[in-house]
Formats: structure tokens, sequence, C-alpha cells
């Protein structure tokens, strides 16, 4: 992390944290008690929350609307694995999932995102679990399943900082 880039104290800062090991290590801003909407962003939350029931609506009359929620959740899981540096597109994704053939790292990758994700939404609502520790435990043990990163104790939580941007994007 280059603390030089944080200039504005708005969001938090950075630190040098005290030897031995010293790295960098931002320290955010405490989150506000109350928030002061505009009345613009009033407007747009209630069209937005608008559009939500429409969707709503919508959503009840198709036959199987977990079709649409696990598209999305894909679509999301690609996006988000691209944080990592994970190449993998939707399609190939999707084709992974219906031939069960997963030829790549970066698709099993994304698909581990997927079956983790809807590991954590199940416990949830099956098992009425709460949110907690080892729920997220347990989703990242599937998240690392097979994959890199899964020699790296996976359901466990890291005892040290990382030290260096793991991202493999450019």
């Amino acid at each position: 992390m280059d603390a030089t880039k944080f200039v504005s104290p708005k969001w938090g800062r950075a630190i040098r944290t005290p030897p031995p090991g010293s790295f960098a290590a931002f320290i955010p801003q405490h989150v506000p008690r109350e928030l002061t909407l505009s009345a613009d962003t009033v407007m747009l939350l209630s069209e937005a929350d608008a559009a939500l029931g429409r969707l709503a609506g919508s959503g009840r009359l198709l036959p199987n609307p977990h079709l649409l929620v696990n598209a999305y959740i894909t679509r999301e899981a690609v996006s988000s694995s691209r944080i990592e540096g994970t190449q993998a597109s939707v399609t190939e994704v999707f084709d992974a999932a219906a031939t069960g053939e997963t030829k790549r790292n970066d698709i099993r990758e994304v698909r581990n995102y997927v079956a983790a994700l809807q590991h954590g939404v199940r416990r949830l609502k099956e098992d009425q679990f709460p949110i907690s520790l080892r729920l997220i435990k347990e989703m990242h043990e599937i998240l690392l399943t097979g994959v890199r990163g899964q020699d790296k104790t996976p359901g466990e939580f890291r005892t040290s900082q990382m030290r260096r941007h793991a991202c493999r994007c450019s």
C-alpha cells in the first residue's frame, strides 16, 4: 500500500505500524451514527424502492424466480473475483455448470464463490443460523476448496496482515 496516496483524512488515514515487521495500515474513520440526506437523494431512494417493489411483484409471476437470482449471483461472483485477479466470463462459468467440467482454475474459483454464497444463504434461511464468525469460516472454506489459496488455512482467520497486494490484475 502506498501511504502517500491517502492525503485526505475524510475517510481515514494511513499509518506505519511499529517494528518488527513494520508495514502501512489504513485506519478508517468511524461510521457516522446519523446520515443527512439531500432531498434529491431521498427522491432517488424512493424511486429505487418503488422499482424494487415492481421487481418483487414481477418475480412472483415467474415459475422459477431462482433462475434470475442464480444468474445475478454468478455475474456478481465473476465481478468480485476479478478483484483477486481471477479471469473468467459469465458464459464460461455457466458452461462449466451445465457440462460439469471446469477446465480452468479461474472458473473453479468463481464457482466456489457461488457455492459459498449459496451455502451462506441456505444456512441463514433453512437452518435459521445467525450471521456469525462460524458461518463466515464455513463460507471461506468452501471458497478456497481446490483452488489457489487452499494451502492458506481455509476456514480460518489470518493471524497476520498481508504484506503485498495479491491481485494479478493489470
